[in-house]
Parts: structure tokens; sequence; C-alpha cells
């Protein structure tokens, strides 16, 4: 679970500090891949995709010299990040709706892309990922907006996404404790 903490009282405290930390990195790998993919389908404004597409997207990405990360990481990374585009594409028009009930004044168009991409794989998370707490993934999508959005989309994401976790949390917060 990415909210458990190191036991520091035992000899093998270094290795599973090490172990959650390679797990952190690779969620976090595995968004900014989603954010990729789903970036794409957003400026092509189609959600129509097929496994042969998001395959040569990752085969694509491996053959780059320059990446973020290792591709070892990267290779373990991808079978999460397939989770989330799968998850968010077959969701994106009641997560839209929730966006754009939450995003005040703002309408889903004049919206940065990587934002709308952001919010989409975060609010994902926090519906289906039970693992995943909600703090969780609204502290990885503003980490991720500092990295690849503009100036103030750290601060927008993350107010509309704390409002869609304060709106939605009664209705579900008995469905397994994930809103």
């Amino acid at each position: 679970m990415e909210t458990d903490k190191p036991n520091m009282d035992n000899e093998n405290a270094p290795q599973e500090t090490s172990n959650i930390n390679s797990f952190r990195m690779e969620r976090h790998c595995s968004r900014i891949l989603a954010l990729q993919f789903l970036f794409q389908l957003d400026c092509n404004q189609t959600w129509d995709y097929d496994t042969e597409q998001l395959q040569d997207f990752f085969d694509q990405l491996n053959s780059l010299e320059d990446l973020l990360y290792p591709q070892k990481v990267i290779a373990k990374a991808w079978r999460y990040a397939k989770k989330l585009i799968a998850g968010v594409i077959e969701k994106h028009e009641s997560i839209d709706e929730m966006i754009q009930n939450c995003a005040n004044n703002w309408q889903m168009d004049r919206m940065g892309g990587v934002d709308r991409c952001l919010m989409r794989i975060s609010i994902y998370e926090m519906l289906n990922m039970k693992r995943i707490t909600p703090g969780i993934s609204i502290n990885e999508a503003v980490d991720i907006a500092k990295e690849f959005g503009i100036k103030n989309s750290p601060r927008f994401i993350n107010g509309v996404l704390d409002q869609i976790y304060k709106n939605y949390k009664n209705k579900t917060e008995s469905d397994n404790g994930n809103i």
C-alpha cells in the first residue's frame, strides 16, 4: 500500500525503504506515461484507441535515448499505466462531468490539456483504486503538474480535485472507503 511507512526497527529497514522508494518511483512514472498517452488522445479529440496503438506508444518510448526514468522502471510502470489509461478512457464522460461540476467558471475546452488529463487520472484513481488514498492521488497530480503543466496548473488542479473529493466523498464513502 502506498501509504505504508518503512519499519525502521529491524535490520531489513534499508532494503524495505529502497523497495518503497522504488515502488513510488514506478507509480509516479506510471502516471506520467498515462498522462502522455491520454494527452495524445485529448489533443486528437478522440477516445478511440486499440491495443496496437498503445503498444506502438510504448515501443516508441522505449526507443528514445533520453528518458526521465531508466527503461527498467518504465517497463515495470507500464502495467499500471495501462490500467490508468484503460480506466480513464472507459469512464472519461463521468469523470469529465465531475471536473466540469467542480471547476467553477471554467469550461473543459478552456483548461489546459495537461491539467485535464492529470485530473482525469487522479479522479479515476480516487474512484477505482482501493489501495491509493485520495491524498496520494491528488498530491501526485499536483507534483506532475509542476513538471508538465504551466505556472498555475498545480494550484488549479489541487483546487478542483479537492472540491471533487469533498463533493463526492459522502456519496460513496460506504463503497470501500474510497470516493
